[in-house]
Order: structure tokens, then sequence, then C-alpha cells
């Protein structure tokens, strides 16, 4: 699709093109077979020679190469390799290219006299090119491998391998685990990840090619690749929302849901948990490390993201507080526009990329408070439900809290390090009145290594029920009309549609 419209674009004149990339050689090699491939309409092929120009080492200024296609013959092309450097405002070839090339820009896309300029670079056209010539340039930008791409590269490794007697050539069910472990990456990573595999391993392993991925994806700022640990029945409470969620996960048509409470309800974990138990890859995306300084920087590490997610393709995106990410991007629900217009261009590619995503891509999100949360964030479609309410849990909830971490510390601690402990005391509704979970966590942890009583350990915290008490009393009230409340009922009474004889939407 992408080859086609690069394709198109200079069947329709275009003359300047930008190829964004980190897979230059995987590129270059389908962009020039593209061009010897070319015809037009009438089936001739007009392209006469293509030049293809790096870093010279003999320290040749670039305006050489520009000078050399003015000499070639029409239809010529010039391919130049990270030119990104020489745009540079401290480079002294930034002036003299960049106003050659404004100088023949109507004589490149003229017809009698045309020649293609291409430029192949790993950074986005924001920050590849001077403003002076970025309406001159048509940017080009390539997805990661695709399925097909990436099976190629495991036969490449699997063949290598046939020879060896002991491997066992991987089934097509083992074939699908490896190519969907592999996307993601550029497609030498994968194949170089199949290869370590092998040499490392006597096999290829899908859970070896994901951690490799994991460090592929060190170098993309905002997401990461993790394999959550939590499980689904480890997180006490929310039975609604677990019935839900474990109907929707794995339907095609499932988007994700919001997640709003107070901090320490366990809404991240819950997230993490659902993950892990629909098996499938999960990214964490961090809106905080998208932002960039520099004009169009923000833009283009959403745009990455947003890449590598498609890349994936099923998988589950993790949004953890987007009130903090998303401040100062469009319009509040209180209706109020923000002056961030970094923020509303980045995050508007964001809010595209919901609506528009491909199928199989579930988003879930979490929110402390909504106040500076985007209204057009929260409307159908961009979400399976409206927002999940977490709230404080009940006391049925709490003492499930309590029973899970005392058997914690004094079993799971004694088996992974061997300490013997015996939590003393009692955690009483009147005094837990308004704890998170994370709040009993801390108290029966803090009972554990200050070697006292569950009571005297209390005395040390102070809930956020009451240091957010005004904050916390509005979103409860805000709850009661907006949100689906996720802990409605106790475990076994849940069902989707009719809740405590009040029905719902789903």
């Amino acid at each position: 699709m992408i080859l086609d419209r690069f394709i198109n674009a200079i069947r329709a004149g275009y003359s300047h093109f930008l190829i964004s990339t980190h897979e230059q050689e995987r590129i270059l090699a389908v962009v020039k077979k593209a061009l010897r491939d070319y015809t037009t309409v009438q089936g001739e092929k007009p392209l006469t020679e293509i030049i293809e120009w790096g870093v010279d080492p003999n320290n040749t200024p670039p305006i050489e190469a520009l000078l050399e296609l003015d000499e070639k013959p029409i239809n010529t092309v010039l391919i130049a390799k990270n030119w990104h450097w020489f745009f540079e405002k401290d480079s002294a070839d930034y002036p003299i290219l960049t106003q050659h090339i404004l100088d023949k820009a109507d004589s490149y896309r003229d017809r009698s006299t045309r020649r293609i300029v291409i430029i192949i670079t790993s950074k986005p056209m924001a920050d590849a090119l001077p403003d002076e010539l970025k309406k001159h340039f048509f940017p080009v930008d390539f997805p990661l491998p695709n399925e097909e791409e990436l099976a190629k590269h495991l036969d490449v490794v699997v063949d290598a391998a046939s020879n060896n007697k002991e491997f066992k050539k991987p089934n097509e069910e083992k074939r699908k685990e490896l190519i969907d472990a592999a996307k993601g990456m550029i497609a030498q990573s994968a194949e170089n990840a199949y290869a370590l595999s092998l040499v490392e391993h006597g096999d290829l392993i899908p859970k070896e090619i994901q951690k490799l991925k994991a460090q592929d994806l060190e170098g993309v700022a905002g997401i990461k690749y993790i394999q959550p640990t939590v499980r689904l029945e480890d997180v006490i409470g929310y039975d609604r929302f677990k019935e839900w969620g474990k109907r929707s996960i794995k339907h095609p048509l499932s988007k994700g849901s919001l997640f709003v409470g107070p901090p320490g309800c366990g809404k991240t974990m819950l997230m993490e948990a659902l993950g892990n138990w629909s098996g499938l890859p999960v990214l964490q995306i961090e809106f905080a490390n998208m932002t960039d300084k520099y004009v169009g920087g923000s833009e283009a590490k959403v745009k990455a993201v947003i890449d590598v997610i498609k890349a994936f393709g099923k998988c589950i995106a993790l949004c953890d507080e987007m009130e903090k990410g998303l401040s100062g991007a469009g319009s509040g629900s209180n209706g109020t526009r923000t002056s961030s217009d970094v923020a509303e261009r980045s995050l508007a590619q964001w809010l595209k990329f919901m609506q528009d995503r491909p199928r199989g891509v579930k988003i879930f999100g979490t929110c402390n408070g909504i106040d500076n949360l985007p209204g057009e964030w929260l409307r159908a479609g961009r979400w399976d439900t409206a927002p999940f309410y977490i709230g404080l849990p009940s006391w049925n909830t709490r003492k499930k809290i309590i029973e899970h971490y005392i058997k914690y510390y004094e079993e799971v601690l004694l088996e992974e390090e061997g300490l013997k402990i015996k939590i003393k005391g009692k955690l009483t509704e009147g005094l837990t009145k308004g704890w998170t979970g994370a709040e009993v966590r801390q108290c029966i942890e803090n009972a554990v290594v200050g070697q006292s009583t569950l009571e005297e350990a209390s005395s040390l915290i102070r809930p956020i029920s009451v240091i957010s008490a005004a904050a916390i009393k509005r979103l409860e009230q805000r709850a009661k009309t907006e949100f689906i409340d996720a802990e409605d009922v106790e475990s076994g009474e849940v069902k989707i549609g009719v809740v405590k004889k009040r029905k719902i939407d789903l």
C-alpha cells in the first residue's frame, strides 16, 4: 500500500521524497526494485538511472551529488542516505544544499527536465529537513515488517539449521507463535533474534524472541513490552469488571476500557492481570516520555509508538495515569480549552489512532481523576464501555485483601526468602474504614518489617480517603451517574446486564 502510494506520487509528478525508516537497507532494496519496475501508463520505463550517495569517507561535499544529478539525463533518480546531518543549522552544507534544492525544485518537477531526489533517513520529516524544504518533499513512511516478511526471515534461519539432525522444524502452530513474537521488530532484528535463540537453546523459542523484542523496543520512547506476572485471581474484588473483561478481551471487536478511581485501589494491577490472563502481548504506554521540546519531536515520538502497536497487531496497550499525559490536550470535561498546542497536535494523533486502530488492538487506561481529561477522549467508540469506577473497597473486599496479604507474608515469603513470620493483631472494619488495597498491604508489610502488631502498624497509615477527601468525594458523586461500578456485587453473583436487579448497559 505504501509502495503503491510512493509510485503513484511519482506518476503524479512529485520529484522530492523523504523516506523515514530504521531499516534503510531493507527499504532501500524495496524502493530500488520499485523504481526499476516502474512504468508509465503507456508501459514505458522512463527512469534512466539510479545514483546512490551516502556520507563520503573522502569528505566530498554532498552538493557534488546534486551537481552530478543535474548533468545526468532526465528521469535520473538520486538516493541520498542520511542527509539530515547536512541540514543541521551549524552545518556548512546546510545553506548550499537548501538553496540548490529550492532553485532546482520547479525544474525537477517539469516533465521535460524531470529528476527525482529521494532522501532516506532514520529521522521523521519534522527533524530531517529545514522548514524551507518541507513543503517540497513528499513523506513516505514504511511500516515495520508484516507477517509475510517476518515469515521469510524465519525461513532463512530454519533453512540454515536444517542440516542439524537434532533440530526440529517448527510446525504451523509454532511458526505462527514465532512470527507473532517478532511483531514490532525490524526485519534484521527479528532474524537475529531467531538465530540467537537457536544458538543459545538449540531451538526456536517464542518467549526468547519476546524477551529480545523487549530489549529492541527500549530505543522507542514511550513504549515498553512487558510480561505481567500478576494473576487475575490475585486481584481481590471488582468482580463485575472481571466478568466483562474475561468475556470481551479476546473478541476481535473489543476496544478496551478506561478505569477511574483514587490512587492505590488496584487499577494498574487489574489492568495488568487482565493482560496476563488474555495471553496477548502487553505494551505499556507512557505519554510523559513522548514529549519533546523541539518542534515536531512529540508528534514523531507518538507516531513511532503507534507504528510499533500496529506492527504487533493483536495486542493490549496499557496507558497508566492518562490524565497526566493528556493534561493540556483539547477541551476538558468542563468544556474549557487549554493552551498547549504541542500536546494538542501530538495527542490528536493518538486520539485518531484510538478511533481507527487496527482490529485486535485493545487499549486499557487508568485515571485518578478526569476533571482535566479531554471530553472527546471519553466518548463511545473509543472504549467498549463507559469508564469503570475502581473505588474504595467495601469491608467484605477489604477482609479478603487482608486475608490474602497475611497469607502472602506468612507463607510465600517463607518459601521465597526463608522468613518465618507470624503476623499478630487484627485489622477491623472500623480500623480500615476508607482504606485502599495498597494501604492494607502496606500496613501488613509494616507489621512484618517493624515486628509489631497490625494495630500498631495501622498508626503509620494515613489513608488517601482522608488526605484527598474532597477530591474523592467529587469523584464518588460523578461515579453514581457517569461511571460503571466495577465492584458492585460479590463474587458469584455477577450477571452481565443485570446487577442487584438494576439493569445496566454493557
